[in-house]
């Protein structure tokens, strides 16, 4: 197992290396490590420095109490031979050791918990699932007989929709929940707190490892134990990654104190995933009278379940198949949430998200910019906490709900100025032009909003989306192929590939996704629209011009073509942000074929970040004179390579996937 110098660095100051966390010098805790690392960021150094200048470590000062000693930190990085020796046995087994440097390691952790991520992971089985969220399905170790059956469903479900099961590995529902969707087929992701290495040789583990269905991952060591106390510590940190790396999480069942409780107020508070809830203290009709009643709980107990009624409630009426199905058409639109708790209509909160993100075409007068997406969830989570929705801001003072604001980068001065009367006005008035134009407003928390930007970017799925055209083609349970090219010199062959294509798209009455962008994917797109098939173009800006524009008008009016946008009629120019437009465009796809592409325009970078997410299979025809004509290779990326020139098979290929 061959480390770089910066992962043998982290490994040794931070990885336990013995078969006994007793056996050696205790490592540096992850609040250590981030005030070494942040210190060696602030010197312009990087962990592997420590090895090749001696002088740096004893430019450490340890102010704080709790700071590793310079000692410390030289004996720790001396542990060479122990870390050659531990990476031997981790390699037999087939354990493989991730920091937080690796382009493997999850974003969601990085983008939720900021610089608390543990710098270590140690792990067995397939790693692309770390990038796959899921749903986090958490409860008690000893669950009534009834939940567990639930969760069985529950687990089951989720296999049947493709849906990765996150969850503890303890006892209880964690395992049945975990071992209900493996045996279904399904993928699931173990996050552990010890004992890696002894579970990874279970006979049921090593089965779904092997079929790449599982994977397995801890921060702690892999042959190491822990004792009681430093268990629950381990358990308690556990939590946070179980929900920071799902879309949505389910406690199935808790009781007035542990884990599963502490974990899922964690989450409340942190607004990590939507959370929702199945059961309390064994039925929701006991939380009232348990809450009530004094004699049986302690303060703490009795205000953490106060804190729970938060959370989102599944009713008992229904099946476990039917609340996944809720989840999965829920799970990433806070403001939905929102108003299921709230009761605010929905047309006010389409208000607020409009007036806080879109630009006008007279906000360049006063030079008023719109949140971005970054600016929009930081102001997002923050009303969540204070279970808020932006509708509250139309109607209360915004200094006196956001008195504790601590956001530099957005001024509560211009959230005020964003929705205030003059520009509400002028939004009446838009909205009044939009319906002239026959143009459809959505954000995230309409059901008419596409389903597969909220599962697939999250957090990045534009809060507000502008449609032109025909609905239906977005919603249409027609194979969605978005074909895209880079704006390169074409060849002839590749003209004649483009027409071909296009002509097959529509005889296999395929929908083309496109944004229109190049020549070659705007002949693909007349090649579609002559045969008589339909198409969902996605644009970076809307300007007026676009609707008059007589090869979009002739087929809008015929329902053939559907267009998208997150920018309205009269925005000034295109967006800036043509990766986006791409993004969007690749995710309302089923699949995504490349014409071409350059070594570093934006095709390139969406293929990339296609890759890495898994948005979506991805083919790229490769030209090849004497290639082998319509052969289809997987390589190790799961990228297909399209050779030869007879587009029709190759969309043949695409669609029997």
């Amino acid at each position: 197992m061959e480390f770089s110098d910066d992962a043998k660095a982290i490994l040794l100051l931070t990885g336990a290396l013995g078969h006994s966390n007793y056996s050696e010098e205790k490592t540096l805790t992850i609040a250590q490590w981030n005030r070494l690392k942040n210190w060696l960021g602030q010197i312009e150094k990087s962990p592997q420095d420590l090895f090749h200048d001696q002088k740096i470590i004893q430019q450490w000062v340890p102010k704080h109490r709790l700071n590793p000693s310079v000692e410390k930190i030289q004996c720790l990085l001396e542990r060479g031979f122990a870390l050659a020796e531990a990476s031997l046995r981790w390699h037999q087994a087939g354990i493989w050791v991730m920091t937080y440097l690796d382009v493997d390691y999850p974003n969601r952790l990085k983008l939720r918990l900021s610089d608390k991520i543990p710098p270590l992971l140690f792990g067995i089985g397939n790693k692309k699932l770390l990038r796959s969220g899921g749903l986090a399905v958490v409860g008690s170790r000893k669950a009534p007989l009834e939940e567990l059956e639930y969760t069985k469903e529950l687990g089951s479900a989720a296999a049947r929709q493709g849906c990765v099961v996150v969850s503890g590995g303890a006892q209880g529902v964690d395992m049945t929940a975990m071992n209900a969707c493996l045996e279904n087929g399904g993928h699931a992701v173990g996050v552990l707190s010890d004992k890696l290495m002894r579970r990874s040789m279970d006979s049921s583990s090593r089965f779904y490892l092997q079929k790449e269905q599982l994977i397995l991952i801890s921060q702690t060591a892999p042959e190491i134990k822990l004792n009681r106390y430093e268990f629950t510590a381990a358990a308690m940190e556990r939590n946070k990654y179980i929900y920071c790396l799902s879309d949505a999480a389910v406690v199935v069942h808790y009781g007035k104190k542990g884990g599963t409780i502490s974990g899922a107020i964690e989450n409340l508070n942190q607004s990590w995933v939507p959370l929702w809830v199945k059961s309390i203290l064994g039925s929701p009709l006991k939380q009232k009278n348990e809450i009530e009643n004094a004699n049986l709980l302690n303060n703490k107990e009795r205000q953490q379940l106060q804190q729970m009624q938060s959370a989102l409630r599944l009713s008992e009426n229904h099946s476990a198949e039917e609340h996944l199905q809720s989840i999965l058409e829920n799970n990433h639109s806070e403001i939905e949430a929102e108003t299921q708790q709230t009761g605010i209509d929905i047309e006010k909160i389409r208000l607020a998200v409009v007036l806080l993100t879109i630009r006008f075409e007279n906000d360049s007068i006063d030079q008023l910019d719109p949140l971005n997406l970054q600016e929009w969830e930081i102001l997002t989570k923050s009303l969540i906490k204070k279970q808020l929705t932006p509708a509250h801001l139309l109607n209360d003072s915004i200094d006196e709900l956001l008195k504790d604001w601590d956001c530099q980068s957005i001024g509560l001065i211009r959230i005020n100025k964003l929705v205030d009367k003059p520009r509400r006005n002028l939004l009446i008035q838009e909205v009044e032009n939009w319906k002239r134009e026959h143009i459809r407003v959505f954000i995230r928390g309409d059901l008419e909003y596409p389903k597969a930007l909220k599962t697939k970017l999250r957090h990045d799925s534009p809060p507000v989306i502008f449609l032109l055209g025909n609905p239906n083609l977005i919603t249409s349970d027609s194979r969605k192929i978005m074909v895209l090219g880079s704006a390169i010199k074409n060849h002839e062959t590749d003209r004649v590939y483009a027409q071909s294509l296009g002509e097959s798209l529509a005889n296999n009455d395929c929908l083309l996704v496109s944004t229109l962008k190049t020549q070659i994917e705007k002949i693909v797109f007349e090649s579609v629209l002559d045969k008589g098939g339909s198409c969902i173009v996605v644009l970076s800006g809307y300007p007026k011009k676009v609707l008059i524009q007589s090869l979009f008008k002739k087929y809008l009016e015929s329902g053939k073509v559907s267009i998208i946008s997150t920018l309205p009629p009269r925005s000034l120019g295109y967006s800036s942000n043509e990766d986006n437009r791409y993004d969007i465009a690749i995710c309302l796809s089923s699949d995504a074929l490349i014409l071409c592409s350059g070594k570093r325009d934006v095709v390139a970078r969406v293929k990339e970040r296609c890759i890495n997410s898994q948005w979506t299979p991805l083919y790229w025809r490769l030209k090849e004179k004497h290639g082998q004509d319509n052969a289809l290779i997987v390589d190790n990326h799961h990228e297909h390579q399209l050779h030869g020139e007879n587009a029709e098979n190759h969309l043949q290929r695409i669609l029997n996937g």
